[in-house]
């Protein structure tokens, strides 16, 4: 069966997410298309732009392709097996109709691209869009959150309540500053200049971080809704609640006795 996820809805309705079902299809796309990579990390707010640009409906279907997992669901999908093919094979039914294809990558899926040139060349993959998120504590705190609960994003249920766990947090605040690290460290050794947005300008200012990627990509103003988007498509909603606040100034006071922030 196609992974999906259960959540509510505003007003109280169900909401069901397939990631590789036919509504993020667009027609088969013939052709070289233009890539881009939404590089980012977990909890940086990747998954609700990656639907912003989907929902603009001029940039195709930039979900997470290259998760190991998922990828495995496309090789079953599409009955190939060599990434270099797969790849192919989904850039022709995710490419929007303006011949953009975007792939949303944490750094640890995209390593392995990375050491592949003739990969990255053969995709095209040159625009990044490089997402950051600037309070690293909350970003870490809202990791092991989604760890304990299960609830990875809005459309999902928890299924088990969070505990606070010190030690929890200080490992992936370590684990997401050193997958920053890599990213720069890849934009760097490669000569990109990335599109640099952060997650705290993305739930600001949706609207104007949108506007500025289309400036970026060379396109039209960008805006949800416009003449190729999917129709009644509910994005994913924010999370954060006041237990994030709580264990982020738990943190914050425990690492700073201990000398650590």
């Amino acid at each position: 069966m196609p992974e999906q996820g259960g959540g509510q809805q505003a007003g109280g309705r169900q909401a069901t997410w397939d990631q590789f079902g036919p509504e993020y299809d667009w027609p088969p796309y013939v052709g070289a298309p233009r890539s881009y990579v939404i590089a980012s990390s977990g909890r940086s707010g990747s998954h609700f732009l990656a639907h912003l640009l989907f929902q603009t409906g001029q940039l195709g279907s930039p979900l997470e392709y290259l998760h190991p997992r998922h990828f495995a669901r496309w090789q079953s999908l599409t009955g190939k097996t060599a990434r270099a093919d797969v790849l192919q094979a989904v850039r022709a039914r995710r490419t929007g109709p303006t011949g953009w294809f975007g792939i949303k990558a944490h750094w640890s899926q995209f390593a392995s691209v990375a050491q592949e040139p003739d990969l990255v060349r053969d995709l095209n993959l040159s625009h990044y869009i490089r997402l950051t998120r600037q309070d690293t504590v909350a970003q870490a705190v809202s990791m092991v959150i989604a760890k304990q609960s299960g609830a990875w994003i809005s459309y999902h249920d928890a299924v088990a309540a969070p505990r606070y766990d010190f030690a929890a947090i200080e490992q992936d605040y370590g684990a997401l500053q050193k997958e920053d690290a890599a990213w720069a460290q890849y934009f760097a050794q490669h000569s990109i200049r990335p599109f640099n947005l952060t997650y705290e300008q993305l739930n600001r200012s949706p609207e104007t971080c949108l506007a500025e990627i289309g400036a970026f990509l060379g396109m039209e103003a960008l805006v949800v809704g416009g003449a190729f988007a999917p129709s009644a498509q509910t994005g994913p909603q924010r999370q954060a609640t006041a237990l994030n606040a709580q264990w982020c100034e738990q943190f914050r006071q425990e690492a700073a006795q201990r000398g650590i922030l």
